[in-house]
């Protein structure tokens, strides 16, 4: 029986090659077509169109067809014919499409060019596109092809999904992706074999990161990669990045040569630069940005920075190429915020995308302007220890996205002075954190933002989500407006949220809310926290707000020292969540609520307030002209009747006008902090008057900072003194005493095990540690413990 089948099998496929017929292509007409694509159309299976030499103005699909497409170097075995033989996409999609679930194609000899994939739709490449549904597959072999200046939002060269290809002879180089797989992205169940005696080669392409590879998943955990040129000797994730969450997933790379050795050195990079320079001074500066992050290594032990010279960057004015990719432990900085621009153009493309493994690094003193893309412009994805420093983002639009996104599990992120204003979106925020372990946000604005949305919109501010605790520190939430006609949820300025059912403890402080709006939405500020989770909502004004709800909280609340005077029916509004198991409890005290207690909302009557001592309801008195409207003015209510003892509030020493927090305001010898974000005649906090104590520097800091599970504490005592070293938690308990003794002058170092006073391990989170001298408070700085 077995015999007999195989007879069948032989005869037909004698039949197939017998009666398979050979398509000529030729420009001149000479031939049977003029256009590749005809032929394939003409052809059946077996059968194969031979292209003559020429420019081929086509973006050709094998259409089901189970044939080959090539140059005369198949029956000549010339490789002049693959240069000579070229397909140019014109911008218009890929140039070859194998997305049909074709079982034996072959594609051979050709140059692959100017071809773009879909913007919207990021499984087709520039180049070359094999694609199949899930659990189905595409069978093909590329030989000899030249694949390069392609260009797609991923995979510039070669996109395969669900694909069993078989690799050899082929030169990947020059493509382009504005995100990740500049040459070669691999996907679904794919299983990609690459030729070991007629090798590839991949090099050269450009993408922010994945520049030569990516693969999001195949059919095994393991891609081998058999090369014989390939950038670099040992690719890192810049070079081939894998998707996050596929862990167990390696490369095995077999490379013969490379073309570039990355430099151990700060890079330089100016508008006025060339990319032929060495880029290792400010005299030799590069050109583009992209370019020195390729170019730089860096590690842990040696990080470095890639200096960004004052001046325009952008695709017309000097070939930037976006989005740029940074590395691990390489911080990107410009000279100045306000003249180290990175101009979008509204070209349709993000400004910098990080793929996961991206950790420790700062990008610092930069504008970002013109952007406009479909998703997010500015995203770290899968990445820790992430600070956005002195960065403005303002006049972009995204469809759907954030200015600045951290995707999910973004790790520890921390935005100090960051700007968005103006940021026009359908869906998401301004500032968008998923996932994060602990995010802060200090002396930041998130202004004139709009999001507009029949779906999901949850803030035109800030909105995050994560495991771990977040910190609102001296920021501005201006004119933010969200617009939404489906979910009552959203909110105009600020939402947090718990992420898989975990989070931390949230700190809002010192920060100005005004003139938000929401649009059929409910809130100006949504905080959602679990039973044993605590929310600290401190010195805070919250002027002219138009929303419902006012804002709506959930938890454990300790409300203090605030102004609410805003529109809409309820200045703070508790939600009845019993049904989830969640009962939320507000201690709300020194506070100018207006309408007073009948201002809180508590659905249900199921959560608990406990309205206590020094609430009011009285006109503020605010000065409402200048840039920092909503001050205080003499004979406000607000002066002095905060809480009387801030001890264990952990407030920063300064007001939001970067004045000292708790001031002798009445002059009276007394200091008692104020209500609202800003401290009524308070001098700026790095200021000394006559009648002061020069401050002593006690230099006192810790390493590492963040740590697990240990870390040094060192000081300078420059006399002798009892000294007192302790931590606190996030909550203001003491936790550990390191020292509590008489020293000597001299530096003192003291380590942390992260254990408290009864040997127990702490866990997760930011804490604080506090030097007293001689029974004064000299210095407390903050730590984050991560596990």
């Amino acid at each position: 029986m077995k015999s007999k089948l195989l007879l069948v099998f032989v005869l037909i496929c004698l039949n197939s090659w017998l009666y398979s017929t050979t398509w000529h292509i030729k420009q001149d007409g000479t031939g049977n077509f003029t256009t590749i694509q005809e032929g394939i159309e003409a052809s059946v299976d077996a059968d194969t169109v031979l292209v003559y030499p020429g420019t081929y103005l086509e973006n050709i699909n094998y259409n089901a067809k189970n044939i080959t497409v090539a140059s005369l170097e198949l029956t000549t075995g010339d490789e002049q014919y693959i240069y000579s033989t070229i397909i140019d996409g014109q911008r218009l999609s890929s140039c070859v499409s194998i997305i049909s679930q074709e079982t034996d194609t072959c594609l051979r000899g050709l140059t692959i060019t100017n071809g773009q994939g879909e913007n919207d739709d990021p499984l087709f490449g520039g180049g070359i596109s094999i694609f199949a549904d899930y659990q189905e597959y595409v069978q093909c072999d590329i030989i000899n092809c030249l694949i390069t200046n392609n260009y797609s939002f991923v995979t510039g060269g070669l996109s395969i999904i669900n694909g069993l290809v078989f690799l050899s002879g082929n030169s990947i180089r020059q493509n382009y992706a504005y995100r990740t797989g500049g040459g070669l992205a691999i996907g679904g169940e794919s299983q990609v074999e690459f030729d070991p005696v007629n090798r590839c080669s991949i090099y050269n392409n450009v993408a922010a990161t994945g520049v030569e590879m990516f693969v999001e998943s195949i059919h095994s955990d393991e891609q081998i990669v058999i090369v014989d040129t390939f950038t670099v000797a040992e690719p890192t994730r810049y070079f081939a990045q894998k998707y996050p969450g596929n862990d167990n997933f390696i490369y095995n790379f077999d490379i013969l040569h490379h073309i570039i050795e990355p430099i151990d050195h700060d890079l330089y990079v100016s508008p006025e630069g060339d990319d032929e320079n060495s880029g290792l001074t400010p005299d030799e500066p590069l050109k583009t940005i992209n370019l020195a992050v390729r170019n730089i290594a860096s590690n842990s032990d040696d990080p470095h920075t890639i200096h960004i010279a004052a001046g325009t960057y952008s695709k017309s004015l000097n070939q930037q190429q976006f989005a740029f990719g940074c590395k691990k432990y390489v911080n990107i900085i410009g000279e100045d915020m306000d003249t180290t621009i990175i101009d979008g153009e509204m070209g349709g493309y993000p400004f910098i995308y990080t793929g996961s493994d991206y950790d420790n690094s700062t990008i610092k003193n930069m504008t970002f302007i013109n952007g406009f893309y479909y998703y997010s412009l500015i995203v770290t994805y899968y990445s820790n220890f992430i600070t956005f420093e002195n960065i403005k983002v303002q006049n972009c639009n995204m469809n759907h996205g954030a200015a600045i996104c951290s995707m999910t599990s973004g790790g520890n992120i921390q935005l100090k002075n960051v700007t968005l204003d103006n940021i026009e979106m359908q869906l998401l925020a301004s500032g968008q954190f998923n996932g994060t372990t602990f995010f802060k946000a200090e002396d930041c604005t998130f202004s004139n933002n709009t999001s507009s949305s029949s779906s999901i919109a949850p803030s035109a501010g800030l909105h995050t989500d994560g495991y771990g605790d977040f910190i609102i520190e001296n920021c501005k939430f201006v004119n933010n407006n969200a617009i939404n006609t489906l979910w009552e949820g959203y909110t105009s300025a600020l939402l947090i949220s718990y992420y898989n059912q975990m989070i931390g403890d949230v700190f809002i402080n010192n920060c100005l809310f005004y003139d938000n709006s929401v649009t059929f939405g409910r809130s100006t500020i949504y905080v959602k926290l679990l039973n044993d989770h605590t929310l600290t909502f401190t010195n805070n004004t919250l002027i002219n707000n138009e929303s419902p709800y006012g804002i709506e909280l959930q938890g454990n609340i300790n409300c203090r020292n605030n102004i609410l005077r805003n529109i809409g029916d309820y200045e703070i509004s508790l939600f009845d969540k019993s049904g989830q198991g969640i009962i939320s409890e507000i201690d709300i005290s020194n506070c100018n609520i207006l309408g007073g207690e009948n201002a809180i909302f508590n659905e249900n009557g199921v959560n608990i307030v406990n309205w206590l001592e020094g609430n009011i309801d009285e006109d503020p008195l605010f000065l409402l002209s200048g840039d920092d409207p909503y001050q205080l003015t003499l004979g406000s209510p607000c002066i002095d009747t905060g809480t009387p003892d801030t001890t264990g509030l952990f407030l920063p020493p300064w007001d939001l006008l970067q004045n000292h927090r708790v001031w002798d305001g009445n002059g009276d010898g007394t200091a008692i902090i104020d209500m609202g974000c800003y401290e009524f005649g308070a001098e700026p906090f790095s200021g000394i008057n006559n009648n002061e104590i020069p401050v002593i520097d006690y230099q006192l800091t810790n390493y590492p900072n963040p740590f697990n599970p240990e870390t040094k504490i060192v000081f300078d005592l420059p006399e002798s003194g009892q000294v007192k070293l302790e931590i606190y938690n996030i909550k203001g308990q003491k936790v550990k005493t390191l020292l509590d003794c008489y020293m000597s002058p001299g530096r003192s170092e003291m380590l942390w095990n992260s254990k408290d006073d009864n040997g127990k391990r702490v866990s997760s989170g930011v804490y604080f540690y506090r030097l007293n001298v001689n029974d004064k408070i000299e210095k407390t700085k903050k730590m984050l413990l991560l596990k």
